[in-house]
This record gives structure tokens, C-alpha cells and sequence, in this order.
């Protein structure tokens, strides 16, 4: 064979270390004194050498930037923009937006209905803890002599009731009752017919208006009293919980935001502890 470069020579990779070399490694010791050295964080030094590319590259500062800008666009959006949006909307709904509310929702025809059988009924409200509408209906003379001798008459299902001459018959699966004066009674209704026809006489009614006005009460979750003040209805929006007094003095309890119409104030209750 003919010369293939220095490493290819036999006196080269066939050459042995020398003796003196072997005597040194025996004799001579190496230590090594760790203690005033720096500690090393591998997980830090390998995370620096990992993304050091990262941090340095434009795109990535514009992309935290863009983040922190929308961060506090956002912060100002929920500390200042929408609180101003909901005042404003809400001073616009109690000065000109309640009366077209009033027309659209047909408050004053459920308003008439109840406040024309003031002597007949309490309250309507949508039962919040059942599927239907709670109403409660009283004797013409309920109230008359005081909280004493009052009745409330309490009314389980499978219980039958029908109403002549202002008398309360109430029928049970026990017994038979009759209250003849200063009662009340509170009945939840889920379906219209299985209301006695002598309730419907008594309410001065029919069971097609009845069954409109409840259902009128129980889609906008409303509730509709009357008391000695007059007819008050109340609903829940998004701005808040508002009453509608109509027909009556105003209580002291109640704060008048608008008039709506004659004898018909927009209100928010006040409560005094």
C-alpha cells in the first residue's frame, strides 16, 4: 500500500504512552473545592438560552404590547364605559322610554282589570316556587274590624272551592268549611279550568279575560296589588325593580320618578328600617 496520510501511519496509532506519564497519575491527586463556587440553576439558565431568541424578536414585543393595551382598554370598558352606558340608559328609560314600556306591555288594561275588583282581590303575582300564578281573592268586608278576625283560608291541591252570595265554601277530603265573612283565600293556578265557575262569577269576569290576564302576569313576572293607597304593579328590568302606582295617593314609601299619565306615576320603592 502506498502512503495514506499522516494518520495512517503505523508509528503513530501503534505508539504506547510513556511510564513517567502512569508514575504522575498514581502518585498525584486532584481536588476540587466546591464550596466558594457559584450555584449553577440549570432550569434557569437553560429557560434564558431557550427563549433569549424569543423576547428579542419584534413580533413577540409588539404581541405583548398589543396584549397589555387591550388589557387596560378592557379594564377601562368595565370601570368607566359600561357604568356610564347603564346610567344613561337607565335615566332615559325612567324619563321617556317607561311610557312607550307602559303601552307595549298593555299595563293599563292589567292595571284596570285588578283595580276595578279592589273589593274582590288582593294581589296576582307569578308564583315564583311553582309553575303557575298565585291570586288572592277576599271577602268585600276583609280588613273591615282589624287584623283580628280576619280568616286566611289555606288551600292544598285536590281542595274544591266555590263562592255564593260572598260566602267560601271550601271542601276538603276530610271535611267540608264555610266562611261566611272576612276571609281570604290563596289560590295557585295552573290551569284556568279547574277554577269553580262561581269564583269566575264572583271576580265579575270571564274565564277567557281571567285566563288572559294571568297569562299576561306570569310571562312578564309581575305582580299587581291593591291596598288602601291604591293599585300598585310592579316588574323587574334591567335597570332595576319599579312599581307602577295608579288610581291612588301615593304612599310615603314610594320615590316618583315620572308621570306616565293621569293618576299614573312611574315609582321606586324606599324601604326605612
Amino acid at each position: 500500500m502506498g502512503y495514506m496520510g499522516f494518520g495512517m501511519r503505523k508509528e503513530v496509532y501503534k505508539r504506547k504512552p510513556k511510564k513517567s506519564f502512569e508514575r504522575i497519575k498514581e502518585h498525584q491527586k486532584f481536588e476540587i473545592n466546591t464550596k466558594h463556587l457559584p450555584k449553577y440553576n440549570v432550569s434557569k439558565e437553560y429557560q434564558n438560552f431557550r427563549f433569549k431568541s424569543l423576547r428579542d424578536r419584534k413580533w413577540f414585543r409588539l404581541a405583548l404590547r398589543t396584549l397589555l393595551f387591550v388589557f387596560v382598554l378592557f379594564l377601562v370598558w368595565i370601570s368607566v364605559i359600561v357604568p356610564y352606558r347603564f346610567e344613561r340608559g337607565k335615566s332615559e328609560f325612567e324619563s321617556h322610554g317607561i311610557v312607550s314600556f307602559f303601552d307595549d306591555n298593555d299595563f293599563d288594561h292589567l292595571l284596570g282589570f285588578v283595580s276595578q275588583r279592589s273589593d274582590k282581590i288582593l294581589s296576582i303575582e307569578k308564583h315564583w316556587f311553582d309553575s303557575g300564578v298565585g291570586i288572592w281573592i277576599k271577602s268585600p268586608n276583609y280588613g273591615g274590624d282589624g287584623f283580628f278576625g280576619r280568616t286566611s283560608v289555606a288551600h292544598n291541591d285536590g281542595d274544591k272551592i266555590s263562592i255564593e252570595n260572598d260566602v267560601l265554601y271550601l271542601s276538603t277530603e276530610t271535611e267540608n268549611k264555610v266562611f261566611d265573612s272576612d276571609w281570604s283565600i290563596y289560590l295557585t293556578i295552573n290551569n284556568i279550568s279547574d277554577l269553580d265557575e262561581t269564583v269566575i262569577e264572583y271576580l265579575r269576569t270571564t274565564r277567557q279575560e281571567l285566563d288572559e290576564i294571568l297569562r299576561a302576569v306570569y310571562n312578564k313576572g309581575l305582580e299587581i296589588e291593591n291596598s288602601e293607597n291604591g293599585s300598585l304593579l310592579s316588574f323587574n328590568n334591567y335597570y332595576g325593580y319599579y312599581s307602577i302606582h295608579h288610581q291612588s295617593e301615593l304612599d310615603t314609601g314610594l320615590v316618583v320618578l315620572n308621570q306616565i299619565k293621569a293618576n299614573t306615576y312611574l315609582t321606586k320603592r324606599t324601604y326605612s328600617y
